[in-house]
């Protein structure tokens, strides 16, 4: 009807009775009717809308879906607390717009980062609810009203998280540890002046204690700062991380007695920290952290992480991680004869920590100028109980050799029950007196992976029982202890156990006199009574013409008579 009349008043209007008041009052007539038609048509949308089964849902399920597509988003910068790509569902429909603006825990991840409007946005829809705060970008902070309209919320703050490298931004975060008003707050996350350059001169202190204003704390991490110094504060923590802080001239003993309050502690990490404390009173007790999961220690110098280790009473589920990339002058001057790894623990770990002696597992990685030294050990898996693991790495090698890393393994892991060991280098392959002192050292071993360059019968050689006992070869120690011998200085039979080996890396320059003495030491290992074989898998690089199929086409038919099943494959 409408397009009728519109058609019908265009026609009945001629150039030759048409003036322009005449036409002014057709146009508005005209507008007013089309807005009629679009009101109309608006009213029947949202009729039709409110049909659909999107528009129809509870405010409930809407917002736990709400919730889900906020937390499915990852966060996209660093420092962030979340994804704010969340308010696209607002675009959907009017309905889902005011459900999404109504619900105040959509809104109570507040990002100081871009802009002072979002901010104001989110502080405001949030409310009454705790908040989650993250500083990153104080400079959108210009005027003194943004401050103050924070601090307005500072009671409501669950979450607090700075993060910068301008001392400029310290008088924009100051007011809140300043005033009285954070009693909501349960984590903290300060990182703040970490320069180079800086001194803890520097650092500020933010004065954190239990009474006055954090009753709830249990969650801190702090970097560049004065550590706090109340007992009460370490007595209800559940995670404490300190970087590069400032202890103050506090002694060692200090430190050690503020940790003894921390019986709720589950996760600990120090960086840089202890190097710095004075050491001129003597600790011989040591701390309970009775529910401690997982400790880290990293840019520590080896002796230090190995008397912090020494001094503390672990749980049996905990997780221990210690990397260094720095010595003392002392061992810097002379690495000839120095087991690096060790010096990293107690000179007892069996007796520091209870687990220790259910380590069976053992992954050894030295990766010359591309990756750092590290060992990594594990005790089984157990059905809903948490996996014990510990992980000591070198930043730098410091030129070890892959001799030196296996006299670590059975230093740090004799007295353990080892049966799996995994080792991954980028050297030549350890000869034959290096593979047997570990042989020896760990003889339930049922598990044997290796990644070397070189000739891998040194590993099968080792293995064997009808050759003599090799003569003690460089990287080997002198006083290393030798394998049991039957009469004649034949060895008697090594890992009877041992069910699967994996190698790779070997070069097919070396392939048909590895698989002979692999097949030679299959066949004698069976005769001295160890157990056949389940999985041998050899994976060869090829460096020469030589046939790989030829290969196969000789030896495998005999290996698949001695192992249940053999991997055999060519890598280039």
């Amino acid at each position: 009807m409408a397009a009728s009349f519109l058609n019908t008043t265009a026609n009945a209007i001629t150039p030759h009775n048409v003036t322009q008041e005449h036409l002014l009052r057709q146009i508005v007539d005209l507008e007013g009717q089309l807005n009629t038609v679009l009101r109309q048509q608006l009213r029947l949308k949202s009729l039709w809308n409110t049909t659909v089964i999107i528009h129809r849902m509870p405010i409930e399920i809407l917002s736990d879906i709400f919730y889900a597509v906020k937390d499915s988003l990852q966060v996209p910068r660093h420092g962030a607390l979340s994804n704010t790509e969340w308010v696209h569902v607002r675009l959907v429909c009017r309905y889902w717009c005011k459900v999404a603006d109504a619900t105040p825990a959509l809104w109570r991840t507040v990002d100081i980062l871009d802009r002072v409007d979002w901010v104001y946005l989110s502080l405001s829809r949030s409310a009454p609810l705790t908040i989650d705060l993250s500083f990153r970008n104080c400079d959108i902070l210009q005027s003194q009203p943004d401050i103050e309209w924070i601090l307005q919320h500072s009671r409501r703050i669950r979450t607090l998280k700075f993060w910068s490298f301008m001392d400029g931004c310290w008088p924009c975060i100051a007011p809140l540890f300043q005033g009285d008003t954070m009693h909501a707050l349960e984590s903290l996350r300060y990182v703040c002046n970490g320069t180079a350059s800086a001194v803890e001169d520097s650092y500020h202190d933010l004065k954190i204690s239990f009474d006055r204003h954090y009753p709830r704390l249990r969650s801190l991490q702090l970097a560049y700062t004065t550590i706090p110094c109340d007992p009460l504060l370490y007595g209800q923590l559940r995670s404490l991380n300190l970087t590069s802080c400032s202890f103050s001239n506090m002694r060692y003993k200090t430190f050690l007695d503020l940790l003894m309050e921390a019986k709720n502690l589950q996760d600990l990490r120090l960086c840089g920290c202890l190097d710095h404390l004075a050491r001129d009173v003597q600790v011989n007790y040591r701390i309970s952290l009775p529910r401690l999961m997982s400790l880290t220690l990293e840019e520590h110098a080896p002796e230090h992480c190995a008397a912090f280790l020494t001094h503390i009473a672990l749980p049996s589920i905990v997780s221990i991680d210690v990397e260094v990339d720095k010595l003392d002058e002392d061992a810097e001057e002379d690495l000839s004869h120095t087991l690096m790894l060790p010096r990293l623990l107690p000179d007892s770990p069996t007796e520091c920590f209870p687990f220790w002696k259910h380590i069976c597992e053992a992954s050894l990685s030295m990766y010359e100028g591309v990756a750092p030294y590290d060992l990594r050990l594990e005790t089984p898996h157990r059905p809903n109980l948490p996996q014990q693991k510990v992980t000591l790495e070198l930043i730098r090698p410091w030129g070890m050799s892959v001799p030196d890393g296996l006299q670590d393994i059975v230093k740090i892991c004799r007295g353990t029950s080892l049966t799996k060991l995994t080792v991954w280098v980028s050297h030549d392959m350890p000869s034959a007196p290096d593979w047997r002192r570990v042989f020896n050292a760990f003889p339930l071993l049922e598990f044997l992976e290796v990644g070397a360059m070189g000739d891998a019968a040194q590993v099968w050689y080792a293995l064997r029982t009808d050759v003599p006992t090799p003569p003690t070869a460089e990287g080997m120690s002198v006083d290393a202890p030798q394998p049991n011998s039957d009469e004649g200085g034949y060895t008697a039979v090594v890992c009877p156990r041992l069910h699967t080996v994996h190698l790779d890396g070997c070069l097919i320059g070396h392939g048909s006199s590895l698989l002979q003495d692999i097949i030679r030491c299959l066949r004698d290992r069976v005769d001295k009574g160890a157990v056949w074989l389940k999985t041998l898998h050899i994976a060869l690089y090829h460096e020469t013409e030589q046939s790989y199929e030829d290969l196969k086409a000789v030896y495998l038919p005999t290996l698949e008579s001695l192992v249940e099943e053999v991997e055999y494959c060519l890598e280039w």
